[in-house]
């Protein structure tokens, strides 16, 4: 090997032709309570504190619930730029709402989740009957794509799945587990 062949140890101006292993841009997901930007180029700061008294928040990526001023849960979904919704603070009376058929998971409803199904006993008025915590005497219920827990009349935890139109089963009240003597 001739020596002029010999890589130098001395740093050169030139630029490498090997990329770099560390990226050039700060991450671009959204962390809890980070300040985030929505359409008009605000920032809007989400988090336990400034929900006042919310059971929880969405910060344009994930859902967390709260316990006053602390979180007690986060989602850990990555998110790309650009494909979140708004951040918004959870109702201070039902903590994840559950989006029915019609609407689309980021359109959360801030009281109780209103799918309806049809009653199997005639009540002679042709009415619906609403599925939630009130219907289902506290015990937690199937909204026909997510399942939701109760705290008495109020939902306690709900999962988040998003189901299309199509894929919607039948709803229904959980019933309560009878221990056998």
């Amino acid at each position: 090997i001739v020596e002029s062949e010999m890589p130098s140890e001395e740093p050169s101006e030139e630029p490498s032709e090997v990329p770099s292993e560390m990226p050039s841009e700060e991450p671009s997901a959204t962390i809890v309570g980070e300040t985030v930007g929505d359409e008009k180029g605000l920032n809007t700061m989400v988090s336990c504190a400034t929900c006042n008294g919310a059971t929880g928040f969405y910060d344009g990526c994930n859902d967390c619930g709260c316990d006053g001023d602390q979180i007690t849960f986060c989602t850990l979904r990555a998110c790309a730029p650009g494909t979140g919704g708004d951040p918004y603070c959870h109702s201070t009376t039902a903590p994840i709402a559950v989006a029915s058929a019609k609407e689309s998971p980021t359109d959360m409803p801030s009281e109780e989740p209103s799918t309806i199904v049809k009653s199997e006993e005639p009540s002679g008025d042709g009415d619906d009957v609403i599925i939630g915590c009130a219907t289902c005497g506290g015990l937690g219920f199937y909204d026909g794509c997510n399942s939701c827990g109760c705290d008495g009349d109020q939902i306690s935890v709900c999962t988040m799945r998003f189901c299309e139109e199509w894929e919607y089963e039948e709803a229904f009240c959980n019933t309560p587990i009878v221990e056998s003597e």
